[in-house]
């Protein structure tokens, strides 16, 4: 057996043809089929994805496809809600004690929501506490005076 063997020269023989060929050959020949069909069934499943072709070439199927594992990715993120997950572990500041300058705002509403008794007059001994921080620069200029005589 010389030279190059292709499943081409066996494709038009008869069963009994191929019967009577030697098994190194016909292993041969199978070899060369096998490594054919590798390289046609990669061409056939190539797409925008796997190569170097423009997504408008291809198939119908493979669009779908696309869109689809698209659309289940874009579904996993919005599945959750915005702010701290569940078991994730809260960070807070303290609350700083009140100083000379701080502010304190009392907000009571007038009457209660459900019963509508008039709120005015109750005190919270423990009521819930927000803080809010400003940050002011605050101007200081320094000057120096010397004697007017001083300076010739």
């Amino acid at each position: 057996m010389e030279g190059k063997v292709s499943f081409a020269n066996y494709k038009d023989l008869s069963q009994e043809e191929l019967e009577k060929l030697p098994v190194k050959e016909l292993a041969q020949a199978l070899h060369e089929a096998i490594k054919e069909w590798d390289k046609l069934n990669q061409r056939v499943t190539q797409d925008s994805t796997n190569s170097s072709r423009a997504p408008s070439t291809d198939s119908p199927e493979a669009k779908a496809k696309r869109k689809a594992e698209k659309k289940s990715s874009a579904s996993k993120h919005v599945a959750r809600k915005q702010g701290a997950q569940p078991g994730h572990k809260a960070v807070s500041r303290p609350l700083l004690p009140l100083g000379d300058g701080d502010v304190v705002i009392d907000c009571k509403p007038g009457k209660c929501n459900h019963c509508g008794v008039s709120l005015t007059e109750w005190h919270d001994p423990e009521p819930y506490r927000q803080q809010q921080y400003d940050v002011e620069i605050i101007r200081r200029i320094t000057e120096y005076r010397k004697l007017a005589f001083d300076s010739k």
